[in-house]
């Protein structure tokens, strides 16, 4: 499981910046949305911004390979349950691809997730891509950062430390 608060420090000309890898996510979903209006507090429990009169949740994750799906801990459900959009922003797996943004259909529907346990007690949840619509694919600077700060907090030695390719197959397991 990887998060998506990875802070990283980097040094411009007025002392240090801190870039989180999940505000990055929230900046591609607002500016994409023509209407979308983040929210004033970055640890609003309810929604990270509004489009319209609808409420919008932004996830930036790396799909996990072996699922096909965005996992999400048990203290993000009341979040995710009771927001009227949920979006994943998929980190990229190469410097090349970019971040896309998909958002989840039907996402409160049980459907359309699958609950599981890692160890014996952290309850879990995968939301499949193939439950998802791709909106759009973005690359900039920003979407190199998300890249490279995954790089920095995965946990699983997924990437070639020569190339930074992902070493994971591709392929969804049968459940």
């Amino acid at each position: 499981m990887q998060s998506n608060i990875y802070t990283d420090k980097v040094k411009d000309s007025s002392g240090v910046i801190k870039i989180n890898t999940g505000e990055l996510g929230e900046q591609l979903v607002e500016e994409h949305f023509k209407n979308a209006q983040r929210s004033d507090n970055w640890f609003d429990s309810e929604k990270d911004g509004t489009i319209k009169e609808k409420t919008y949740e932004v996830k930036t994750l790396r799909i996990n390979n072996r699922d096909q799906g965005f996992w999400i801990e048990s203290s993000q459900y009341t979040k995710l349950d009771n927001v009227d959009i949920l979006y994943f922003v998929k980190i990229p797996e190469s410097e090349d691809e970019g971040a896309t943004i998909y958002e989840c259909i039907n996402h409160k529907d049980p459907d359309v997730y699958e609950n599981f346990v890692i160890g014996k007690f952290k309850q879990m949840r995968c939301y499949f891509i193939d439950n998802c619509e791709l909106i759009v694919n973005i690359k900039d600077e920003r979407t190199d950062t998300i890249y490279k700060n995954s790089i920095k907090m995965s946990k699983w030695n997924r990437f070639n430390k020569n190339t930074g390719m992902s070493s994971e197959p591709n392929a969804r397991s049968n459940k």
